[in-house]
C-alpha cells in the first residue's frame, strides 16, 4: 500500500472513470445502433450499462473526495475503495465482452460486426489498464 502514492491512485481512479464512462456509452451504442438484438442479451447490455454508471459515479465520488483533502500517500480507505473498484472493473469488463462475443455470434450484420469487434478491443484494452493498476497497487 505504501508504493501507491496519492498521485498514482489519483491516475487509476481517472482512468477507471474515464473508461467506465466509454463502456457505458457503448452501451448505448449498441442498443440505438445494432439491429435486432435477442432479448435476453439486449437485457444483459442494459444491466451492464446500469453496473458501469454506478463505476463511474463511485471513482468520480471518490477523486473528489481525495482531492477535497490531499494527503501524500492514500488513507487505507481511499486505497481499499480504489482496489474494490479496480476488481469491480474488471470483473464487469469480463462479463462486458463476453456479451460482446455473444452478441457478434448472434447477429449477421457486417456492419454491426465491425462496431463490436472495435468495441471488444477497446475493451481488452480497458483490461490491460486495469491488470497494469492492480500490479501498480500491489507491489
Amino acid at each position: 500500500m505504501y508504493n501507491v502514492t496519492t498521485p498514482m491512485l489519483l491516475n487509476a481512479l481517472y482512468e477507471i472513470s474515464f473508461w467506465s464512462n466509454i463502456q457505458y456509452e457503448h452501451t448505448i451504442v449498441i442498443t440505438e445502433t445494432v439491429p435486432e438484438i435477442p432479448v435476453s442479451i439486449k437485457n444483459k447490455i442494459l444491466t451492464k450499462r446500469k453496473e458501469w454508471k454506478k463505476i463511474n459515479k463511485q471513482s468520480e465520488e471518490l477523486r473528489t473526495s481525495i482531492g477535497n483533502t490531499y494527503y501524500p500517500y492514500p488513507s487505507s480507505e481511499w486505497y481499499d475503495e480504489g482496489w474494490k473498484l479496480t476488481l469491480e472493473s474488471q470483473k464487469i469488463n469480463n462479463e462486458f465482452m463476453e456479451i460482446l462475443a455473444e452478441l457478434a455470434k448472434a447477429i449477421n450484420d457486417e456492419t454491426a460486426q465491425l462496431l463490436l469487434h472495435h468495441i471488444f478491443e477497446e475493451s481488452q484494452y480497458f483490461m490491460r489498464i486495469l491488470n497494469t493498476i492492480r500490479r501498480l497497487m500491489s507491489a
